[in-house]
Parts: structure tokens; sequence; C-alpha cells
């Protein structure tokens, strides 16, 4: 632990009280890809048509990081999702929805996308917005609204996105299952996209 602080006691159970699952990866999903590319779409097109919910337009790699200690200043929980990615690929909105953007010490630069049940996902640590991004601008799933960075508390470290999940405005809520389903959906789909994109 930085400075010397410890993790309560409390806060240790909880933390062993997740049930971890193993790391993930976007690559097996960008590779099969190369089968719409293959066939005349630009990289841009197939990962419009082929990551489905997946947030990062590119190979990035996640663990189950939720609830890790995080230091400075005191002790805190993580309470989201560290996905790293090569500085500058695309973050994409994970849903339909309103987009916001925002600046603090914390998260850097950050897009929270918002649907109309009020739940929010939060893409922290970005090194730009789209072009045209506009504030409260609407979105649909698979947009570019943002860049993976070091912004925030990120700078100095290994570029990734943080995704915090907030269902109906609530407090968050562990990403990676989420964002393992987000992989799977489009894993098991690509098949079917790259028939229907051949007979096209």
């Amino acid at each position: 632990p930085a400075g010397g602080i410890v993790v309560p006691p409390e806060a240790q159970k909880l933390i062993n009280a997740v049930r971890r699952t193993r790391a993930n990866s976007s690559a097996r999903l960008v590779e099969g890809l190369g089968q719409l590319t293959a066939l005349g779409a630009t990289e841009a097109e197939a990962y419009k048509l082929g990551m489905g919910r997946f947030p990062i337009a590119g190979v990035a790699n996640f663990s189950h990081d939720w609830l890790f200690p995080r230091y400075g200043p005191g002790f805190r929980f993580h309470l989201g999702t560290d996905v790293f990615a090569a500085e500058g690929t695309p973050v994409r909105a994970p849903v339909d929805g309103i987009a916001q953007s925002h600046t603090d010490p914390l998260g850097g630069l950050s897009v929270r996308v918002v649907m109309p049940d009020k739940t929010g996902f939060y893409l922290a640590h970005l090194a730009g917005l789209v072009e045209g991004f506009q504030e409260n601008m609407p979105v649909t799933t698979g947009d570019i609204v943002g860049y993976v960075g070091t912004s925030g508390n990120a700078r100095g470290g290994s570029p990734h996105l943080h995704i915090g999940v907030y269902p109906k405005g609530g407090p968050p809520v562990d990403p990676k299952p989420i964002l393992d389903d987000f992989l799977a959906d489009p894993e098991a789909a690509l098949p079917a996209i790259v028939e229907a994109y051949r007979v096209a």
C-alpha cells in the first residue's frame, strides 16, 4: 500500500467476497473481424458491424479488478473495470443514449453515455473526444465518442479505459460480467454477420 495505508478489515472482506472470473481479451473477436475486411469492408465498417456493444474498437485486455484497493487520497475501492488498449484506440458507445463529457483529476477526460432509464456507462482516462463531439448529443451503440488515453490519475501509466456502470443512475455495479457478455455476444453472432455481408 502507498504511504503505509492498509486495507481496512471490513473492506478486505468485501474484496475477498467477489467471485473473480478469468481475464478476457477482444483479440479473438478482432481477429475474426478480419473475415469482413477480407470481403472488402473497411476496418471501421468491420468494427461497426461486428464489435457489438464492446466499448473499444480494437484489441483490449481486462481482468476482474472490481473493488481492488486504490490509494490516493487515502484508501478507496476500484469501482469499475480497467480495459487496457493502445493509446488512441477508438472508444465506442456501448449503448444507445446521450453522451456527456467531463474532466476531473481522478478520471481525467471522460464521457458518460446515459440511457433513457438513467443507466450510465462512465468511460474515463480518455486522450481526447471524437471530432464533432457535442454535449448531450445522441449516440447509438458503436458510435465513436473518444480515444483511449492516460488522462487524470492514469497519467504516467499504461493507456486504458476505466469503465463504470451505474444502473438507473444508482450506485455502480461490477462491469466485468457485463464486458464478458459484450464480447461473447458478437463472437457468437460473427458467422451470421460475415455470411450476411458476403451475400449483400
